[in-house]
């Protein structure tokens, strides 16, 4: 029942996200200054020179960092750590690979399977890394 609600939840807030419109914003990456385009009003708190903590409600951890070049997000999920690409979002901001998807609107995220229902974690604050 809790993953129910937690894939319910998740299923809501993208879709929220999704039916937003607003300009395009370009984020600067620190590495190069290049800017890579992120969905509207998304601000992800996440950089290619440290990792990025994140607690889930179902008490996993994520943690993400960008690539040099800014178009891809490193995340280490379940003693894995996997590459995934930028993936085209009017919001959330999406990162994915053939396995995996990173969700995020800029204070929460979620993990689960790209182009499907399946949550994998989902309620994902920022954290602390210790």
């Amino acid at each position: 029942m809790k993953t129910f609600i937690s894939a319910c939840s998740c299923a809501l807030l993208l879709s929220a996200c999704a039916s937003q419109s607003g300009d395009s914003i370009e984020a600067q990456n620190p590495a190069q200054g290049a800017g890579i385009p992120l969905p509207p009003q998304v601000k992800l708190p996440i950089s290619a020179d440290k990792w990025t903590l994140w607690q889930c409600q179902d008490g996993s951890r994520l943690e993400t960092r960008l690539s040099a070049d800014g178009r891809q997000l490193q995340l280490r999920y379940q003693g894995r750590e996997a590459q995934l690409q930028q993936a085209a979002s009017a919001r959330p901001a999406i990162f994915e690979n053939t396995h995996l998807a990173f969700f995020s609107d800029g204070k929460t995220a979620a993990v689960g399977h790209p182009h499907s229902p399946t949550v994998l974690s989902s309620g994902c604050r920022l954290g602390e890394l210790k």
